[in-house]
């Protein structure tokens, strides 16, 4: 095992953070950590650069391998340690009113050259006492993670919402909620949130609406019956139809129709 480290003797605050340690720490098989004293307002920034480590932060456990990293709060107990032959990670005891990384979630997120060599250069200060200048390195980089996790974050939303969509306009006939989540590989809860928070509704009732939005292209373009286009996408009966129908657009599907037909829709 190789580490090269710095602890202060007391917090030193600084605005927005303080910090108390820096460590670089290279281990092996048996590295085992078990934190006796517990402190819920101090936070450890872990950023993994090879192998494996595993920590159990009350009674939940998080597993962390290269190129990620971890912001652990704990309430009541903290234990990590190596989980394979070894595991070399940065690792900064901090303290900040204003946390922008949610704690105890593991961000696979690789760190660029010019944010890792900063974790040296403040490691050095820190060893000279130079706490001001340490902290002002760490909140550097502290605050590019955060960015770059957030711009990941913001990809991966836009890849899950447009394969929501997709799967939506190829299941219009017969579509779940529970279904699309297993598809593709995500809690309700965290899809009805990231389409709360881009589309301002829910999946069921956007997919309601592109269902609703296709009946109408079906009113326009045939003389199907309502009650046949109302089977055909996939609703209870007609009258289940109708009323969604009404209350999107304010008309049942054959007043819709009748004034698409008599050209009210196309003067408009």
């Amino acid at each position: 095992m190789y580490q090269d480290m710095h602890v202060t003797n007391s917090w030193e605050f600084t605005e927005p953070m303080a910090v108390k340690a820096i460590y670089k720490l290279f281990t092996e098989g048996d590295y085992a950590v078990n934190h006796r004293i517990i402190v819920p307002d101090k936070y450890f920034y872990i950023y993994t650069m090879e192998g494996v480590g595993t920590f159990v932060v009350d009674d939940d456990q998080l597993v962390v391998s290269a190129n990620s990293l971890v912001v652990v709060n704990a309430k009541r107990g903290l234990h990590y340690h190596c989980s394979g032959p070894k595991w070399n990670f940065w690792l900064v005891e901090f303290k900040t009113a204003h946390p922008r990384l949610i704690p105890n979630k593991v961000y696979p997120l690789a760190l660029g050259k010019t944010v890792l060599s900063q974790f040296a250069v403040a490691l050095q200060e820190f060893k000279q006492e130079h706490i001001q200048s340490a902290a002002a390195l760490f909140q550097f980089i502290y605050y590019a993670s955060a960015r770059l996790a957030e711009e990941r974050q913001g990809k991966q939303t836009r890849r899950l919402l447009n394969a929501a969509l997709a799967y939506m306009q190829e299941n219009l006939r017969n579509f779940s909620v529970a279904e699309l989540c297993r598809y593709l590989n995500v809690e309700e809860r965290t899809l009805r949130n990231i389409f709360m928070r881009k589309l301002n509704t829910s999946p069921k009732k956007y997919f309601e609406y592109l269902r609703l939005e296709e009946s109408k292209r079906y009113l326009e373009t045939t003389t199907l019956p309502v009650s046949v286009i109302a089977a055909h996408m996939g609703f209870a009966n007609s009258g289940h139809f109708s009323t969604a129908f009404r209350r999107e657009y304010g008309e049942t599907p054959k007043q819709y129709r009748l004034a698409f037909n008599d050209g009210v829709y196309l003067t408009k």
